[in-house]
C-alpha cells in the first residue's frame, strides 16, 4: 500500500491517463482501490488535491459524477515516473483498467491452467456480459512453462495477442 501523497497522486494520475477522460468517479474510485495501493480516504484527499490543482477535473453530469486528466495533468506525467517504480505502475494500471471495464462495459479477462493428458493447458479468453467472446488455448510440455505463459498473459496481453496473430496468418512480424 502507498501511504505518501506524492506516490499516491501520482499511481491515480497514471491510471486515469490510460483509462481516458470523462470517467464514471465511482467506477474509477472502485478500479484505484482494487489495486490495493491506495485505502479509501487517501483517494479522496488525493482527488480533492488534484482536483484543487487543476490536475484533473471533476463535474456533474445528471446524477452522474465524472472525472478525467486535464492537459495540465497530462503535461506532468513523464516527471512523475520516478514516484512509482515501472513494474508496480504497469500492474496497478492493468489492474485498475480490467476492473474498471468489468464494471463499465462487463468484460472479464481471465487466463487459467488445466491439465490436459500429459500436457499442461494456459487457457486464456474474454467474456463479454457473461458470454465468452474468446478463448486460446497454448499446450506446454511442464508446469513451470504453463505458469510462466499464463504470467505473459496477465502482464504481457498485447505480446500473446501478436503471437496469436503472427500464428494465424504466418506473419512473423506480429511477433518482432
Amino acid at each position: 500500500m502507498l501511504n505518501k501523497p506524492e506516490e499516491i497522486r501520482a499511481i491515480t494520475l497514471f491510471i486515469i491517463s490510460y483509462l481516458g477522460n470523462e470517467l464514471d468517479f465511482g467506477n474509477l474510485q472502485s478500479a484505484v482501490l482494487a489495486t490495493g495501493l491506495v485505502d479509501m480516504t487517501d483517494f479522496y484527499d488525493c482527488m480533492e488535491s488534484l482536483n484543487r490543482d487543476n490536475l484533473v477535473f471533476i463535474m456533474k453530469n445528471g446524477k452522474k459524477e465524472l472525472c478525467g486528466i486535464t492537459k495540465k495533468g497530462m503535461s506532468i506525467l513523464p516527471e512523475l515516473t520516478s514516484f512509482i517504480p515501472d513494474g508496480i505502475r504497469e500492474e496497478a494500471v492493468r489492474g485498475a483498467w480490467h476492473y474498471y471495464e468489468a464494471l463499465v462495459n462487463g468484460i472479464d479477462y481471465y487466463t487459467r491452467i488445466e491439465k490436459d493428458g500429459e500436457d499442461f493447458c494456459v487457457i486464456t479468453g474474454v467474456n463479454v456480459n457473461g458470454k465468452n467472446t474468446v478463448e486460446t488455448r497454448a499446450r506446454f510440455k511442464t508446469e513451470k512453462e504453463a505458469f510462466e505463459a499464463k504470467n505473459n498473459c496477465k502482464t504481457r496481453p498485447q505480446a500473446v495477442i501478436n503471437t496469436i496473430l503472427a500464428s494465424i496468418t504466418g506473419d512473423v512480424n506480429f511477433i518482432m
